[in-house]
């Protein structure tokens, strides 16, 4: 506002002598209205030569995840570069999700490894059920909740916030129930580790053994917080996002409502 009102005051300074006060009026307003209809041209070409920009930069740029090496003949499936897909806030909780991805598969991993050191006191379900885990879930957790989250976040897609926040409670739920340990669940946690310590006073046993279990089961269980902690932060940054977008078009829409109101007034 202050800004055009400076803009019509210089107009109508330099008004020629000879021309009436209200024909130097209608000059200065023609020549703010053209004025304000060329900033509108040209911002409409920014955000359509951004759009076709952020097209390009999606459409040609090569896989890089995961990692292998160039001799083998599996290539890299997605491309991932958290510091320049995702704005703003979002790239700290994209890089959380992330290391929470890491310590899934750790802990899956360590699961597996809990499964061999019990092959002799249970028929040998926890151990095939872990390699199925190792096999399925590790690759699975990635295209399930990671890779939702993540285009979420980079174009705010609600379909993809929707799959995150579905798939990412189903990974919460699977956690506790690892934590708890049920036998003939391919888990190695609580329950299955007073079930060792108990058999340990009938002579087939081992207190080592337990304390391991004992600490994979911590594992679980700070993988199942950490994600709880998730859900709650993404749900937040979502609702918060949402808000500004929707307070946005009512801002946009007042600004272009004013110049109009000014020239009126005048």
């Amino acid at each position: 506002l202050i800004l055009l009102d400076s803009l019509l005051q210089e107009k109508m300074a330099i008004i020629a002598p000879g021309k009436s006060q209200e024909e130097g009026k209608t000059e200065a307003i023609a020549d703010l209205e053209w004025r304000i209809k060329a900033l509108e041209i040209k911002a409409t070409e920014m955000s359509k030569l951004e759009e076709e920009l952020k097209l390009f930069r999606h459409s040609q740029r090569a896989n890089n995840w995961p990692t292998l090496p160039a001799f083998l003949p599996i290539k890299p499936c997605f491309y991932q570069n958290i510091s320049m897909d995702i704005p703003g806030n979002g790239k700290k909780l994209v890089t959380r999700l992330y290391y929470l991805w890491i310590v899934n598969w750790i802990v899956l991993t360590c699961n597996f490894l809990g499964s061999t050191l019990i092959l002799g006191l249970d028929d040998g379900t926890t151990f095939g059920l872990s390699i199925l885990y190792c096999i399925l879930f590790i690759p699975l957790s990635y295209i399930c909740w990671f890779r939702p989250a993540y285009n979420a976040l980079r174009n705010n897609s609600l379909i993809n916030y929707i799959l995150f926040f579905i798939t990412f409670s189903c990974q919460f739920c699977f956690s506790v129930l690892m934590t708890l340990g049920i036998p003939n669940t391919g888990s190695s946690g609580v329950i299955i580790a007073l079930i060792t310590f108990r058999k340990r006073k009938a002579g087939t046993g081992d207190y080592f053994i337990g304390t391991l279990i004992l600490i994979i089961t911590l594992g679980f269980a700070l993988a199942a917080g950490m994600q709880l902690y998730m859900i709650v932060k993404v749900h937040k940054f979502y609702r918060k996002r949402t808000t500004l977008n929707k307070e946005k078009p009512n801002s946009s829409e007042a600004e272009i409502e004013t110049p109009k109101d000014l020239m009126n007034e005048v």
